[in-house]
């Protein structure tokens, strides 16, 4: 491999994939504190996450890289960590029911959010219009559930994983808003 390879990645960059990543990091911190037992912090870096995954879109509009395949690419995977895989890892540390069905929902969870984002990146993007829940919703919705009331959350928890991993694949349309 000649030198100049190795840094061919590179030039596939865009300042908004950077968002991205820091969208990616926010989730698997959020991840960490989880595991930590630490859900405040956990909650707070889903909020981050949020944030930046509203920046990279803003920035890749104004630069005009909205359309990018490596960008696409790059924000469904930080996706899939911030809004999928993390709020699931809260859930099983929070959720007070059984662990093999707590394990089953929280599964059957990634994979609805996994297959909305599929969905996305293979319609037509010019829709004025989601179909279905965007996954982003996730790095708002289980925070504010569980800072609001946690009993709720371990109580009622696993209901709400089933209802948004439905109104992720579900055909309704929603405006986009921003």
């Amino acid at each position: 491999m000649r030198k100049s390879e190795s840094y061919e990645i590179l030039k596939y960059f865009s300042l908004a994939d950077l968002f991205s990543i820091g969208n990616a990091f926010s989730g698997f911190l959020s991840i960490v504190f989880a595991i930590k037992k630490e859900y405040l912090l956990c909650c707070y870096f889903l909020f981050i996450a949020v944030f930046l995954d509203f920046l990279d879109g803003k920035i890749a509009r104004y630069t005009g890289r909205k359309h990018s395949e490596f960008g696409v690419q790059i924000d469904s995977l930080a996706d899939v960590v911030s809004f999928g895989i993390a709020p699931s890892v809260l859930g099983f540390f929070l959720l007070n029911i059984e662990e093999t069905f707590k394990i089953c929902i929280l599964l059957f969870f990634i994979a609805c959010g996994i297959s909305r984002l599929a969905r996305f990146n293979v319609i037509v993007k010019k829709t004025k219009h989601y179909i279905g829940m965007p996954i982003t919703l996730n790095g708002i919705i289980f925070p504010l559930f569980f800072i609001i009331s946690p009993t709720c959350f371990k109580d009622y928890g696993a209901i709400v994983y089933i209802v948004v991993g439905l109104l992720m694949i579900s055909s309704f349309k929603l405006k986009k808003f921003l």
